[in-house]
Parts: C-alpha cells; sequence; structure tokens
C-alpha cells in the first residue's frame, strides 16, 4: 500500500506525523504501508520532512493511478482551513474515481467502540471521541478535540485544537470550528458556516454564518 497525502502544509505534515506514530505502534501496517508522499503542486519535485513530492493534486484527481505498477493507493485530502472549499471538491472528485483513502487516527486517541467513523478523516492527538458519535468523510480532528456522546459530525468538517463538542450536538458539512470553541449540547451548527476562536455556542447556527463570543453571536450571515 502507498498513501499519498494531499497538500504538505500544516494539515498534511500533521496527517504525515500521525500515519509515522501508526506505524511505530502498529507493526502489522509498518510492513503493509510500502511508501508514504505528499503531492502539492507548491513543492512538487521536492522533499517535506524526509518525503518525497512526486506530483501535484491535478495528477491524484485525474489519473487512474500515480505510479502505474501500483493498484493499492490511498488518499488522505490534507488541505488547511484557507482551502476548505477546495478540500472539499477534491474529495469528491477522488470518489468519484473511485479512490481509496487512508483514516489516519493518532495511537493515543480515545474512541469508543461505538463510534462510527467516516473514510479519509485525520485524528491527531489527545482527541476523545465519546459513545455513539458519528465522524464523516473528509473530516480534521485537531489534537484535543473533545466529541461528546451521541455528537454527528458531518462530511468535510474541520475542528480545530482544543474545541468541545457537548453530548448531542451537530456539526454540519463543511462547517470549520476554530480553537478552543465549546459547543454547548444538542446545539446544532450549519452547513458551511465558521465558529470563532473560544466561543461558546449556545444556540443553534444557520448555515453559511459567522459567529463569534462568548456567548457567540452573528458576525455574518449567509447571503441571500
Amino acid at each position: 500500500m502507498r498513501i499519498y497525502v494531499l497538500g504538505a502544509g500544516g494539515t498534511g505534515r500533521t496527517a504525515m506525523g500521525v500515519i509515522e506514530k501508526m506505524r511505530s505502534c502498529d507493526k502489522t501496517l509498518d510492513r503493509t504501508i510500502k511508501g508514504l508522499y505528499f503531492l502539492d503542486d507548491n513543492f512538487k519535485g521536492k522533499e517535506i520532512n524526509g518525503y518525497k513530492t512526486p506530483a501535484g493534486i491535478d495528477k491524484a484527481v485525474r489519473d487512474n493511478s500515480i505510479k502505474k505498477d501500483m493498484e493499492d493507493e490511498r488518499f488522505i485530502v490534507a488541505f488547511g482551513t484557507t482551502y476548505m472549499k477546495r478540500r472539499k471538491e477534491v474529495f469528491i472528485l477522488l470518489q468519484k474515481r473511485q479512490k481509496k483513502f487512508f483514516n489516519a487516527v493518532h495511537p493515543n486517541v480515545s474512541i469508543d467502540k461505538n463510534v462510527a467513523l467516516g473514510s479519509g478523516i485525520i485524528i491527531a492527538g489527545n482527541c476523545l471521541v465519546n459513545p455513539n458519535a458519528s465522524i464523516g468523510d473528509n473530516c480534521v480532528l485537531c489534537a484535543g478535540v473533545i466529541v461528546e456522546h451521541d455528537c454527528w459530525v458531518g462530511n468535510h468538517v474541520y475542528l480545530s485544537p482544543g474545541v468541545c463538542l457537548a453530548g448531542a450536538s451537530r456539526v454540519n458539512d463543511g462547517a470549520f470550528i476554530g480553537t478552543n470553541a465549546s459547543i454547548l449540547p444538542e446545539v446544532e451548527i450549519g452547513a458551511d458556516s465558521i465558529v470563532g476562536a473560544g466561543a461558546v455556542v449556545i444556540k443553534d447556527v444557520p448555515a453559511g454564518t459567522v459567529v463569534a463570543g462568548v456567548p457567540a453571536k452573528i458576525l455574518k450571515e449567509k447571503k441571500r
């Protein structure tokens, strides 16, 4: 198996570090992985943190395979917060081409056995995901994120370091939650919305809305 991390920025390098930890703790996985690479248009042909970048993003989306002799390829779309829309678009394009994805889950996280995990996700160190929570496809959980019981997290969601989702809260597709923000129980965050760092969200946030503060207030509403 060859694993390609799309994006060599901070999120991509974090994903690569998580995979390194996974390999060090799981010798079977370590033997299974035959190569680790970045794909990034800005660093094509360069070496980042000891890993080669043989091609850009478009090659992964366009071609049937990066290396013609290798069928078992896995992908992680690891663009940072600046490219939320692009991360979603690339993931969907890879899905349409029937590409396989890899889940980079740090060995020291605590994930209950009754949690549902999607594909192509990144879960950094010291995260906690409690019973009957659900994490969708192409999500990023940065270090120290807490997802409490019965939470539902959609696809393409980015949870920054220290985010806390209280019990039975919902985060819809494409939402971004800033560092150390807290979402109170049963509160719903709308699709493609943004929650500012340190916010405490006590009521539902409409789709496409920007909120911040304690308690969180609307700063920008979706254009009609």
